[in-house]
Parts: C-alpha cells; structure tokens; sequence
C-alpha cells in the first residue's frame, strides 16, 4: 500500500543532499517501516536513504536521497537576507504542485520551538500546509530561509538560512 502525502523540500547539493523540515520528516526518523521518497518535477523518484542531520528546535531536517547516479539541481545558499527583503517561494499548498508566491521579509524575531528558542523570520508571502520545508529564496536565487509554519494568529514563518548553514557546520 502506497499512501502520499506530498509537502515540500529542496536540494542543496546535486550528490541528493535536501533539507525540509524536522515536522515534515520526524514521524519518518522514528518508524523503520515508512518510507520517503523525493520525486522533481519531471517526476523522477529518489529514495531517502538516511537522515544526515536535523534540528527539533529549529525545525529543519537535512537528508539524502539515492540519486541513481543523477546530478540533482541544487539550490546556492545564501546570506540571510535583511527586513523588508524581496523573497520568492515555491510549494505544494494543499496538494497543489510547484506553486510560487512572493513577498518580503516583514521582521526577524526568536520564538520558542520544542521548548527551546528558535530564530525566525515572518514573511508575507503565501503558503500554506504542504509548503512546509520549501526553499525561501532571493532574487538570484539563493536560499535565504526555509518555510515552517503559519501561527495560530496567521504570521507566516521562515528559518533564516543562518540556522541551516549552523545545522550542516555542526555535521562536519
């Protein structure tokens, strides 16, 4: 039996490196018999092969995926960008594939994530459940954050690329 329940992620290396996140891909890090796959937009599908690295706290997750020898587009990392930043975004809100919306950064802010402090970002750009793990990005191109969730008041949030970047600097 095959059950989908499609949200969003990014690569970040063309070897299958990706990053969602952790309330995306935590249920899948402690049931042995999910799996999870990544499929692109051509609709090639990639089997997640491990966790390499995440963070409850800053609710991001980095993963690989067996590429079968494929070079994956791969997503530049970026500086965090600054308040009132131009942003663009792409997601599955609902279930609604390759979506883009754009805004700005409206203001950084340290909110509290499983009990720990977490920095973040509110952004104006929609998206909704499924967009969760997508790829925030500037006007080049480059990731500057990562969608995570929408408050109970309706602020949209993003991870700073800052916390990814500390993320994988704490995997070397």
């Amino acid at each position: 039996e095959i059950k989908s329940n499609p949200t969003t992620a990014y690569v970040i290396d063309e070897g299958g490196v990706c990053v969602t996140n952790f309330h995306v891909g935590k249920e899948y890090s402690t049931k042995p018999y999910l799996s999870l796959s990544v499929m692109t937009k051509e609709g090639k599908s990639y089997p997640v092969t491990k966790i390499t690295s995440c963070s409850e706290s800053d609710d991001l997750m980095v993963f690989q995926v067996d590429t079968k020898g494929d070079k994956l587009a791969a997503l530049p990392l970026g500086n965090t960008a600054t308040k009132g930043a131009a942003i663009h975004l792409m997601g599955h809100p609902n279930a609604n594939f390759y979506r883009y919306s754009s805004g700005v950064i409206s203001s950084f802010d340290t909110s509290s994530l499983a009990g720990q402090a977490c920095n973040t970002m509110s952004i104006t750009a929609y998206f909704n459940i499924r967009s969760s793990g997508g790829p925030i990005v500037d006007n080049c191109g480059n990731v500057v954050g990562t969608v995570s969730r929408i408050t109970d008041s309706g602020e949209r949030i993003g991870i700073p690329v800052s916390e990814l970047k500390k993320l994988i600097e704490f995997k070397k």
